[in-house]
């Protein structure tokens, strides 16, 4: 079987939007990680008008699956004109409960009265209301528990899809939806038969791929019934806006938070849904090569992908938790390729982070001239500079090109 892997982190600016595709055989399996920025639009509409021609030139047809890994307004802003410019055949989306979805939607700062707010209050149903959308299913991903992780199989991710049961499509591994949110008047926010939950620690795979998403269980709000109790009015005139006005109930909401938890917890408690991207087989490798000469052409025996959004890497102990989810020495050893998480920001990374995950290629999606964020910052730039650091803005994209084949083959 004849492989290419087509990876792309397009030029937005300070935001993220990035793509793979992989061809085999006949087939064409092709994904999203995000779309959006807090750059000029320009420069998403641009990358928007590539990608487009590209995956109309690949063969492809419609997109295999997009990951929204959080709700920041530089991770979504595009997602809706692309919705509705191309058919996809899954949304996933981190679970979050609706009362912290609401706080998110506070502190992010978008009014009641913002079209994006209904996105808080009901992502699906706002993604699947999108003019001109064909979206086949939104598939949220649970939050990940230590029953979850991977380090206790030694097969783990290396066991291959059976001969005789080879889909040709990606094979979902479906799980049960969470327990049900609170107030009850919201469980009807997911009440939809295109509505659909990944099992706890699955997957989507390939006869010789998968994908993984990591939801880090460790950043779920604590919520007592106490929180839950004092929360549900004023989530109730948040979700059923002629009980009284929603902005002062978000207020409320977002006071209620603070006086909980406190004020700094919020960015403690930031959920970004991961994307682990690699092959079955590990004796697979790969020949690089590309128009970008930032790419050493050659041969990368680890050329798995690890996408974090904005996931918080800013301990050990939440570093130790994605490793071991992963499997240390099973996933971890084949991922060389990271995007370096919240575009390089000093709050999502600790010292030595660079140097446990030795990825072969940091790509850090930032405006460095943003006088807004000033991402990166110079101590994540100094961790990941000897570890193939790369800077996508919105200057230029960067591509990366892979043939794959079995060692010795």
């Amino acid at each position: 079987m004849n492989v290419h892997l087509e990876l792309d982190w397009w030029p937005v600016g300070q935001g993220l939007f990035s793509s793979g595709r992989l061809k085999y055989d006949d087939h064409v399996v092709s994904w999203v990680f995000d779309c959006g920025t807090a750059s000029s639009d320009r420069h998403l509409l641009g990358s928007l008008l590539h990608f487009g021609q590209e995956h109309t030139a690949s063969g492809a047809g419609a997109i295999d699956f997009a990951v929204l890994s959080h709700f920041d307004r530089d991770h979504v802003s595009g997602f809706e004109r692309f919705v509705s410019r191309h058919p996809i055949r899954m949304v996933l989306l981190p679970y979050i409960p609706l009362w912290q979805r609401l706080v998110i939607a506070a502190q992010e700062g978008v009014a009641t009265d913002d079209p994006l707010f209904r996105f808080f209050v009901n992502p699906a149903g706002y993604l699947l209301a999108i003019p001109g959308q064909e979206i086949g299913q939104v598939i949220f991903v649970p939050a990940s528990g230590r029953e979850d992780e991977g380090e206790g199989d030694p097969d783990l991710p290396f066991t291959p899809v059976p001969d005789d049961d080879r889909p040709r499509e990606l094979k979902v591994n479906y799980g049960a939806p969470p327990d049900s949110e609170r107030p009850a008047s919201a469980a009807k926010t997911f009440d939809d038969p295109r509505v659909r939950y990944l099992a706890k620690g699955g997957r989507l795979v390939l006869p010789f791929w998968e994908f993984v998403p990591y939801n880090d269980a460790d950043l779920r709000g604590r919520a007592d019934a106490a929180f839950l109790s004092a929360a549900e009015p004023w989530i109730r005139r948040l979700v059923n806006p002629s009980r009284g006005s929603p902005a002062v109930a978000l207020k409320k909401l977002r006071s209620l938070y603070d006086r909980t938890f406190g004020k700094t917890s919020f960015r403690r408690n930031q959920i970004s849904l991961f994307l682990y991207s690699g092959p079955l087989d590990h004796s697979l490798r790969a020949d690089a090569y590309g128009w970008d000469p930032r790419i050493e052409p050659g041969v990368w025996e680890r050329f798995a992908q690890l996408s974090p959004g904005d996931g918080l890497l800013d301990t050990p102990d939440r570093l130790n938790a994605m490793i071991k989810f992963y499997g240390s020495s099973t996933r971890m050893t084949k991922m060389g390729i990271l995007q370096v998480m919240h575009h390089g920001a000093k709050s999502s990374w600790h010292a030595g982070v660079a140097e446990r995950l030795c990825p072969v290629a940091s790509i850090i999606c930032s405006e460095p001239t943003d006088n807004r964020y000033r991402h990166p910052h110079a101590e994540v730039l100094r961790d990941f500079w000897s570890h193939g650091a790369i800077q996508v803005d919105s200057v230029g994209r960067l591509r990366m090109d892979f043939d794959i084949y079995i060692s010795g083959t």
